[in-house]
Formats: C-alpha cells, sequence, structure tokens
C-alpha cells in the first residue's frame, strides 16, 4: 500500500509498504477462495492475534458480544487490531503497545530528512497526526495496552489486491457485527514489508473458543502472561 499522510495543505509525508495477502484463515465463518496452505508467518499471526484479543477479554472482564457490536456502532464496520514489531516479536507473542506503535511510528517520521523542513507548529502536531491516521478510534477504540478497534476503510488500504477475491477484504465487508467479530493483526518482517491477516469468529464459538483457550493457549501457541 502507499499512502500520504498529510501534515497541512502543503505538506505531506509519503509512507508505503508491501502487504502479504495471506492465504486462508481460521474462521468460523465460509470463505471464497482457493485453499492453500498459508505462510507460516501468516498462520502464527491468525492465531495470535486471535488468542491476545481473548487474552485480553477475559482477564479485563469484557464481553465480546456486546463490545463487538458497540464497536461497530460506534466507528462503523472493522476488526480489533494487533500489531508485531517483528517476526521475533510475534515468536513469542509480544504485540506492540498502542502507545509505543505510536511513537515508533513519530520516531521513523523523525528521522525522514524532509522532517527537517516542518514548521515547530507542524511538528508539535505530528503525533496527533499519526494518531489520527493510524489510530483514529482513540481513545475509545483500545481495548486493553494492545489492541485498537480499526476501521474496516483503513485495514483494507493495506492491500494491494483489492478484487473481490481477496479473502480478508470480502470478511471485512460482509461479516455480520451482530452475531461475530473481525480481528486482524499485522507484523513488520523489516525492508517496509508487512504481512497483515484478517479472521472472523462467531459470537457463538465464544464459550468453547475461550475454554481451549485456557487449557492450550501456554502450551501450544507460547504465550506469556502479563
Amino acid at each position: 500500500w502507499d499512502a500520504t499522510l498529510m501534515l497541512s495543505s502543503s505538506e505531506g509525508v509519503r509512507i508505503f509498504a508491501h502487504a502479504d495477502t495471506p492465504a486462508r484463515k481460521e474462521c468460523q465463518l465460509p470463505i471464497v477462495g482457493p485453499s492453500e496452505k498459508p505462510p507460516d508467518a501468516a498462520k502464527r499471526l491468525v492465531q495470535m492475534a486471535k488468542q491476545v484479543l481473548l487474552r485480553t477479554t477475559l482477564f479485563d472482564g469484557l464481553e465480546l458480544p456486546k463490545l463487538g457490536p458497540d464497536m461497530a456502532k460506534k466507528f462503523g464496520r472493522g476488526s480489533f487490531h494487533v500489531h508485531f514489531n517483528s517476526l521475533q516479536d510475534l515468536e513469542k507473542c509480544e504485540p506492540a503497545k498502542i502507545e509505543a506503535m505510536l511513537q515508533r511510528a513519530h520516531d521513523r517520521l523523525m528521522k525522514d530528512p524532509r522532517s527537517k523542513e516542518m514548521s515547530s507548529s507542524r511538528l508539535q502536531d505530528l503525533p496527533n497526526v499519526i494518531k489520527k491516521f493510524i489510530a483514529p478510534t482513540l481513545p475509545e477504540g483500545q481495548v486493553g495496552d494492545f489492541i485498537i478497534y480499526q476501521p474496516s476503510s483503513l485495514t483494507e488500504k493495506q492491500y494491494e489486491d483489492q478484487s473481490s477475491n481477496n479473502r480478508d477484504l470480502m470478511l471485512l465487508r460482509t461479516y455480520d457485527p451482530a452475531a461475530s467479530f473481525c480481528f486482524s493483526g499485522d507484523v513488520d518482517k523489516g525492508n517496509d514489508d508487512v504481512t497483515i491477516v484478517v479472521g472472523v469468529c462467531l459470537f457463538g464459538a465464544l464459550k468453547e473458543e475461550a475454554k481451549m483457550f485456557r487449557k492450550v493457549s501456554q502450551v501450544v501457541f507460547g504465550i506469556r502472561l502479563w
């Protein structure tokens, strides 16, 4: 994807990255498209994004059947999104905190030589511009330290393939907010290479998901409790 972050009517910074289109996700709803085996990073990312969301909501006493529709009502269709700074962090299931993610984006922009040409007022306002660009639902859309409710329109921009054959986009566009929720995750693999995935889970499957999570999260997924 390729986007320009406008700092004013005449100042902007170009941000771009290549996003892999992942293969089939673990999901309770049917997915249209070929069923080729997904890459290991995408498989792990689906698992970790869902597990981080389940863990956060379980430990914080939040109910996804209520939280999901509430978020959709406030912000429109979207997904509970988790970001990992690297494949190493993904393997260890160490998602980035929302504040740290925003700070990292700020630091990267400040390293751009063009940032030296910005006026002092624009530099001071840069954190707010970044927040509006990559986390527009803050603060109401934040869930715990690691999850942000991300509007579908923002997620869709990260995909090169905008066709109806893109399973992730079809999930975002067709899931029923009253009966299910979307979750998503992305991982920075370096060199502007990003993998992003989307999954859907039915509210009716949450009880079994939570039960399974409590049994196998540490053994199978290697999740540390924080």
